[in-house]
């Protein structure tokens, strides 16, 4: 992930922060296609940490059962404590996201948003 604060995206909670303590998946959003002039922004909080490793990801589908999701962002394993944020370039036609995750350790709190913006 590259920092950065070049944009402020209107999003959607894909990840609400409370605590979790195993592998998962989020429930699918409808959050819309991502257009060829867009970009799917996304931010990703660690808020407590007591593990060996977290990956988050987003991931993407045409339907809300979410039966053949794509991977579309995926950070670097976090450690600790920290923050991501991630843009990815239109077009998309999946319109349904949602956040997953694989952790090892004890628990964690995360919280992960997500938007769509012209670029």
């Amino acid at each position: 992930f590259a920092a950065r604060a070049s944009r402020l995206v209107d999003g959607t909670i894909l990840m609400p922060g409370t605590s979790r303590v195993a592998t998962g998946n989020g429930v699918a959003r409808q959050l819309g296609a991502v257009g060829a002039a867009q970009r799917l922004y996304v931010a990703m909080h660690v808020l407590a940490f007591v593990g060996t490793t977290l990956t988050l990801k987003v991931q993407s589908d045409d339907n809300s059962g979410m039966t053949t999701p794509i991977d579309r962002v995926t950070s670097a394993a976090f450690t600790a404590v920290g923050s991501g944020w991630a843009e990815l370039d239109g077009a998309i036609a999946d319109d349904w996201w949602r956040a997953t995750w694989t952790f090892t350790g004890t628990s964690f709190t995360a919280l992960l948003l997500a938007g769509i913006l012209n670029k």
